[in-house]
């Protein structure tokens, strides 16, 4: 019956052979689903491969259960993601993100709340991300989000990159900055002594100012350019 049954489907034309995906229905379930009807999560494609690495082997089984790939995370990416379920999924390891979030930055956290006199229960609800927020991040090791982080060094009074960068590189940068802010502010004031000098000698006497000019021909401009130009003028 069977070898009677493939030569009746050898015989069949191309136009009247039975496509796949216009199978009759059997008992009254629906067709079952073609490869790119189902609903798969949508990831760009990356260097390991398409977004979608689950290579899915569709059955003809017309009682075949529709599944829902959205919860499944890609892997085939270089930043792939682990996700924990802390305070209704708030914290997340992005592979890569943070490359100076060492364990470091968490005793920095830990100072920080030395400092301030406040409990790792305290901070986590002033940051609203529930009671065990920070215990979370100091105590099992678990990494937040940027958006988490944010609010934690909102809470302890610092920026984020204070509490991802080394401290002697903070140190370091404040020192910059001060020198910076010195040196800038040394330049504001011999501006300011400059034009109040040059105001009173406006108002000076001729010969005062012929003394003032020498000595500022020779200090901006060097001797022997100071020479020349007294001589054009001069002249």
């Amino acid at each position: 019956m069977a070898s009677r049954a493939s030569c009746c489907f050898a015989l069949l034309s191309p136009e009247e052979r039975l496509d796949p995906s216009k199978s009759p229905q059997r008992d009254g379930a629906a067709r079952p689903k073609l490869f790119h009807e189902f609903a798969v999560v949508d990831c760009p494609e990356t260097e390991g491969g398409l977004g979608n690495p689950f290579p899915l082997a569709i059955g003809l089984d017309a009682n075949q259960e529709i599944v829902d790939l959205g919860h499944f995370q890609m892997i085939m990416g270089k930043n792939p993601s682990r996700q924990w379920a802390i305070d209704h999924e708030t914290t997340v390891i992005p592979m890569g993100i943070f490359p100076l979030m060492t364990e470091d930055w968490r005793k920095r956290v830990a100072r920080l709340l030395d400092e301030r006199d406040m409990t790792m229960k305290q901070a986590s609800l002033l940051a609203g991300r529930g009671e065990t927020f920070v215990r979370d991040i100091l105590k099992r090791g678990r990494e937040p989000s940027s958006a988490n982080l944010d609010a934690l060094s909102r809470v302890l009074g610092v920026s984020v990159a204070d509490l991802l960068t080394d401290d002697g590189q903070l140190a370091a940068n404040a020192v910059a900055a001060d020198k910076d802010l010195a040196s800038a502010n040394d330049g504001a004031n011999i501006r300011g002594e400059l034009a109040e000098v040059f105001a009173d000698l406006v108002k000076a006497d001729e010969a005062v100012q012929r003394v003032a000019l020498k000595i500022l021909r020779r200090t901006v401009y060097g001797p022997a350019r100071s020479r020349a130009i007294r001589t054009n003028g001069s002249s």
